[in-house]
């Protein structure tokens, strides 16, 4: 039985310009055997062949007789525009990566900073894999796309955008609702006449749920305090050793 040997692999990969380059200058010369282009280009006889077809022009000889002529830089213009619409149909797919350790990273992470400094950082460490800019991190999470909600970003609520800041309602589209303010207690209350008023408060050491903290709890009129040590700052905690 004969083993025919052949170093050039049988997979589809996309081109480069260069080897776009190689191919018009091969056909220009008038070599024309796909098996003899692949060879020097350095990929598979059916990935010249799909090439040459999309990259090639309808032109008219002396004679006003039409030919196809490849042409690299329109075969590469081709290329961008549908590496384009692909990124377009799917942008999630294209940062795959990206989007799967900054998922994990957060997730196992409550202290993490910020997005942007986890875009840079993989910027850094990950040269070779397409990164979103830190906006478009944030909209995909805005959107619901991610696994990863707002809350899982310690520091969302603190960004700010020197540009314009967007707001619904009256509200920051990032700011979270913790019940009615301050500023909304009755009139009564404001004096410190009335008595059995208490005004809450929770000292913490560091920024973890799951860390002791202290609750300070303040009678408006007598100044009367209690100070008492939760095992962590989670809101059903905090309602539990109220009730």
């Amino acid at each position: 039985m004969t083993n025919s040997n052949s170093s050039i692999s049988k997979h589809y990969h996309q081109l480069t310009s260069v080897q776009r380059g190689q191919i018009q200058a091969m056909l220009d010369s008038g070599i024309t055997s796909r098996t003899v282009i692949a060879q020097e280009v350095g990929c598979h006889k059916s990935t010249i062949s799909r090439e040459i077809k999309r990259g090639s022009v309808l032109q008219r000889d002396s004679s006003y007789l039409l030919y196809e002529h490849y042409y690299a830089d329109t075969a590469q213009i081709y290329y961008e525009k549908r590496r384009k619409n692909c990124y377009q149909r799917n942008p999630l797919k294209h940062y795959a990566v990206f989007l799967r350790m900054l998922s994990r990273r957060f997730k196992a992470k409550f202290d993490a900073t910020s997005i942007d400094e986890f875009v840079g950082e993989f910027k850094r460490t990950m040269p070779g894999y397409p990164c979103p800019s830190t906006p478009t991190v944030y909209r995909y999470i805005d959107q619901g796309l991610l696994d990863i909600s707002n809350i899982d970003l310690p520091m969302k609520l603190k960004r700010r955008r020197n540009k314009r800041h967007h707001s619904h309602g009256g509200h920051a589209l990032h700011k979270k609702h913790l019940g009615n303010s301050i500023e909304q207690r009755p009139k009564e209350v404001e004096d410190r006449k009335a008595p059995l008023h208490w005004e809450g408060d929770l000292v913490k050491g560091v920024r973890r749920k799951n860390q002791p903290a202290l609750m300070t709890l303040t009678e408006r009129t007598t100044r009367f305090e209690v100070v008492i040590k939760i095992p962590d700052y989670r809101a059903s905690t905090c309602q539990r050793l109220l009730q």
